[in-house]
């Protein structure tokens, strides 16, 4: 009977140990989402993509709230104090319309309103009045962006405890790159001697999706992330380019093997090196992408082989079905 009470402590003991991990992996992954989120910037402008993340997280996780709270209040911090005050005051403002019992507004009205009424308030204090047109407008912007980034949030998290166990769909694939290529563009500080974070996530990623998905996956990966990365560098057609190409050329490039999607992501960058001297592919860049490619090519096959049963979950029915018929 003592062996017996004992194994169940133990056990429960385990269970309640792996809990505790889990929940500071998914908290940990919360607040660098958040941190990196606080710090986009887009037309040389910073972005409230935090407060989206702070609406859909408070709502349906509210145990990891706080990791969202401070991650973005921290990542506010390298972009000077005001950021501070203006995301506390943002996330105060929602949680005041929320709360309002005379009114039921959606989530995304209420994020985008928060934003505006904040900023408005905020700008017109710092200018003593009525703020110049441009910066009325680039207010307006960020309710916008406010608002299409909680909508891609609702997108990316409705039914989230399904993640791991169906298909992913289409739209929530697109939501999820969205998302994170906000979190590239906060992440254009991270530059260690000749290494970029974000190029080499983004090469990573163009990579992985070439092996899993070949051309169509692939491009769309490189056309969404270099879309969004390129505005915020204010190189939109360039950048965009590059990583369609290189998509493209990755996705071609795995008929081939590994080697082949690791030699064809890097052939685009190479060909506008020489092409379009505007661009910045520099060392820099060069050596993240390699770093990037090298990465790829230790990723073990059973990763790839399961995102793919998630994107593609009816492709072994299929070519069943091919050599039956």
């Amino acid at each position: 009977m003592t062996s017996i009470e004992w194994y169940n402590t133990a056990n429960v003991d385990e269970q309640k140990l792996g809990m505790k991990k889990r929940q500071l992996l998914i908290g940990s992954l919360f607040f660098l989402t958040s941190f990196f989120l606080a710090q986009s910037v887009v037309f040389e402008a910073a972005v409230p993509f935090s407060v989206p993340f702070w609406a859909i997280i408070r709502t349906k996780y509210k145990e990891y709230a706080k990791y969202v709270l401070f991650g973005g209040l921290i990542g506010c911090v390298f972009l000077g104090l005001g950021q501070v005050f203006i995301l506390a005051l943002q996330i105060i403002m929602y949680e005041c319309i929320m709360r309002f019992r005379y009114w039921q507004l959606p989530q995304s009205i209420a994020v985008s309103l928060a934003v505006l009424l904040v900023q408005i308030m905020w700008q017109g204090v710092m200018y003593q009045g009525l703020p110049p047109v441009l910066v009325q407008f680039y207010v307006g912007c960020e309710a916008a962006l406010a608002l299409i980034m909680t909508l891609f949030m609702q997108v990316l998290f409705v039914n989230s405890h399904e993640w791991f166990t169906s298909h992913w769909t289409y739209e929530k694939l697109g939501s999820g790159l969205v998302v994170f290529a906000a979190m590239l563009t906060g992440m254009q500080a991270i530059v260690i001697s000749y290494f970029s974070l974000p190029i080499f996530l983004l090469q990573l990623f163009i990579c992985f999706g070439a092996l899993v998905g070949s051309v169509p996956l692939a491009t769309v990966i490189g056309a969404v992330l270099g879309t969004l990365i390129g505005v915020a560098k204010l190189s939109f057609t360039g950048m965009l380019s590059v990583a369609t190409l290189t998509g493209l050329c990755a996705g071609m490039g795995a008929r081939v093997g590994r080697f082949g999607v690791a030699i064809g992501s890097i052939l685009p960058s190479v060909f506008f090196l020489f092409y379009d001297a505007t661009l910045p592919l520099d060392s820099v860049y060069f050596t993240s992408i390699a770093v990037g490619s090298i990465v790829f090519l230790t990723i073990p096959n059973k990763y790839s082989e399961k995102v793919r049963d998630k994107l593609f979950p009816q492709r072994e029915e299929i070519l069943l079905a091919r050599k039956i018929g």
